[in-house]
Order: C-alpha cells, then structure tokens, then sequence
C-alpha cells in the first residue's frame, strides 16, 4: 500500500484498487493496527478514511479494532485488516478474550 497527500492529512488509498466494491454481502470487521511507533491519533485517521471508502461502496464494518497490538519495536506504519463476517468468525470475535494484548467478555 502506498500512501499519498491528501488535504492536510494523509490519506489510505492503495494503489492495489483500495476496498473491493461488494455491496451488501455480509457483515465486516475493520482492523487498523499500529506497528508500534504510529501514535494513536493518526490510526484513528487511517481507521476513519477506511470507514468512508467503505460507506461510498455501500458496506459498514460492524466489528472494529484501531491500536498497537502485536507491534514491531517502534516501527512506523499501519496494518489494515478488512474481513467478511460469517456467523461462525462473528461468534469467534464477539467470544470472550484475555490476553496479554487483548481483553474484553470476561
């Protein structure tokens, strides 16, 4: 993925073709991870632009994660993870976790 200047902020357009464009097929899970030295504010503009390129193609991601989890000793960047939800991963997302890097249903 590369990145280009877009306005004041940088901007997620890969040059691969970016989201695919399927409407309505299912529920997403959207994962905007940090490889450790990208500050959170900025994962969250990255997460954001993510969301409006999926709400023009018709799709919302009904799962969400944005941080620094399983990181790389302070390098810079971001990993995006976009995932179409069946009823078996929904149940594997939505179970309860406990972690070191990750904890929540318990």
């Amino acid at each position: 993925m590369s990145w280009r200047r877009c306005g004041t902020h940088r901007s997620i357009r890969p040059r691969c073709g970016g989201v695919p464009d399927e409407r309505g097929r299912g529920d997403r899970e959207a994962v905007a991870r940090g490889l450790g030295g990208t500050p959170a504010l900025e994962l969250y503009l990255v997460y954001n632009e993510l969301a409006k390129q999926l709400e023009r193609r018709g799709l919302t991601a009904s799962r969400s994660l944005v941080g620094n989890y399983i990181t790389s000793l302070e390098m810079a960047g971001v990993s995006i993870t976009l995932l179409e939800l069946d009823d078996e991963l929904t149940a594997l997302w939505d179970a309860p976790v406990h972690t070191p890097a990750l904890r929540w249903g318990v």
